[in-house]
Formats: C-alpha cells, sequence, structure tokens
C-alpha cells in the first residue's frame, strides 16, 4: 500500500525490477510499469480485490499496519 498522505487512493506492486503504482478506485496506472501481459493479471486481480484494497488504503490513514492481499 502506498499511502504517505497522497491521493488518490493507490497501492504499489512489483514484478522482478518493475514497479507500478495503481490507482484503486479506477486501475489507472499513476507511475511506473510491469510487462503488459503482467500487468492485465494485476488489473483482473485489483477489480477482484477493490473492497480489500480500499479497506488497507484506510487502515493505513488511521496509522495502521497494512500487510500484502493474498492473490
Amino acid at each position: 500500500m502506498d499511502y504517505m498522505g497522497h491521493n488518490p487512493p493507490r497501492f504499489h506492486a512489483s514484478y522482478g525490477e518493475h514497479n507500478i503504482f495503481v490507482s484503486i478506485r479506477d486501475s489507472r496506472v499513476l507511475a511506473g510499469s510491469l510487462p503488459k501481459s503482467k500487468e492485465r493479471v494485476l488489473f483482473r486481480w485489483a477489480e477482484e480485490q477493490r473492497q480489500e484494497l480500499m479497506a488497507r488504503w484506510e487502515d493505513a490513514q488511521q496509522g495502521r499496519k497494512t500487510g500484502p492481499i493474498d492473490g
């Protein structure tokens, strides 16, 4: 989770040397990139996990620890 007081709500993912920051609300790439095939998988996962991602974002805003989301 990439909170750091920034909006819009976002999460961070990495694959090898690639890093990406993605908007939780609409899966828009905010920074970085992944190989296209991995981006497609990530976007499907983000769609399925949107509610959990937003819950983690809210936890981060409150200063609570967040961890990785399986999947």
